[in-house]
């Protein structure tokens, strides 16, 4: 029988021919349809049922404009379960998609791409978002829309696992407080890689009494406890505001360091603004880039807004530590109203001084 060459639509679904097994998948089924009409593992033989599907490797999907997936079952959609090569998920939709949790990278690597929508992830008890399992990379950009998850969030757990997340633009909130929020990257292995780089949009973290960890296991897991190699990067002054709602811990011990990245725009950086205690474990890394800087004055890294003072130091940054080119920068821990990390342009810190002398 002759091969079928042309693309098929049924119920709406625009699908790529049916003798391509590594084919891209565009879901675009209009205005006022709810459900993603795909089996679970599409099958051209079998047809389709009402049922949010898991993405093996090599398949590309694609949610496109005026098309909203639910899911409302009580398990997780895995971008990535099985195959070889890459799992894509692409999202460019004016509407909503619904997860009741996501796992990228469990068995294949997994590549997410938000440009646009709302994605709500862990709305029903509160799954949440995991990227990368061993041996596996799994990655999300977010360049556009919004990002609403209300369960935990780890990136990478295993040793030889990765995990990439670059967010250029749009609003990403992580939990909401209310227990089981936990925000950890790679908090478990000294094998495992995590990296988060903001220079558009906003991030919120809510993780209640479960932590922030940043290469430590947090309380939620039985921490604190040394975790792998994570870094947390912050670019120029993009970012509308970093948020973070609850205690953090950054880690320093084993191969695997967490560490805190600042790359200097113009006009200095976006400050994390940390509603919780600070606390620095095992002298992490600190690392600052100024090699886009030509502003001046005083820049601040941590906005500490409780009264407690940031516990520890980073790996060879004592209180005092010079930055910049020809040292021209102050590191304290005691700077702002007394508790925030910031570099001191020309100046000397004094204890519970909002102004510096200069």
């Amino acid at each position: 029988m002759r091969q079928l060459a042309a693309s098929i639509t049924i119920l709406g679904l625009i699908l790529a021919p049916v003798g391509a097994l590594a084919a891209s998948f565009v879901f675009d089924n209009g205005a006022g349809n709810s459900d993603w009409d795909v089996a679970q593992n599409w099958n051209p033989e079998t047809g389709f049922a009402a049922a949010l599907p898991d993405i093996g490797a090599p398949d590309t999907f694609t949610v496109g404009d005026a098309f909203s997936p639910t899911q409302d079952a009580g398990s997780q959609v895995e971008v990535g379960f099985s195959g070889s090569g890459t799992a894509t998920l692409n999202i460019d939709t004016s509407g909503t998609l619904t997860f009741e949790g996501c796992f990228a990278g469990r068995n294949a690597s997994a590549q997410i791409t938000q440009n646009s929508g709302t994605w709500n992830v862990g709305s029903v008890n509160g799954m949440g978002w995991a990227f990368s399992a061993a041996g596996v990379l799994a990655r999300y950009d977010m360049n556009g829309g919004s990002l609403n998850n209300v369960g935990f969030t780890y990136l990478c757990s295993a040793a030889g696992a990765s995990a990439v997340v670059v967010q250029t633009g749009g609003a990403v909130t992580e939990g909401d407080g209310s227990g089981g929020d936990y925000f950890m990257m790679a908090p478990s292995s000294d094998g495992a890689v995590a990296s988060y780089q903001i220079s558009g949009g906003s991030l919120t973290i809510n993780s209640g009494t479960d932590d922030i960890g940043i290469g430590e296991t947090v309380s939620a897991w039985g921490g604190p406890s040394d975790g792998g190699a994570a870094t947390f990067e912050v670019v120029g002054t993009g970012p509308s505001a970093i948020t973070w709602n609850g205690n953090t811990l950054i880690g320093g011990a084993g191969s695997g360091k967490g560490k805190l990245k600042y790359t200097m725009g113009d006009g200095g950086v976006t400050a994390l603004d940390i509603n919780g205690t600070v606390s620095l474990i095992d002298s992490p890394l600190l690392e600052l880039d100024f090699t886009g800087y030509s502003g001046s004055g005083d820049i601040t890294l941590i906005d500490n807004d409780l009264a407690d003072a940031i516990s520890g130091t980073f790996s060879g940054a004592p209180e005092g530590t010079g930055y910049g080119p020809g040292d021209r920068f102050t590191l304290t821990y005691i700077g702002g109203d007394g508790n925030d990390l910031v570099l001191v342009d020309g100046g000397v810190a004094t204890p519970g001084a909002v102004i510096y002398a200069k």
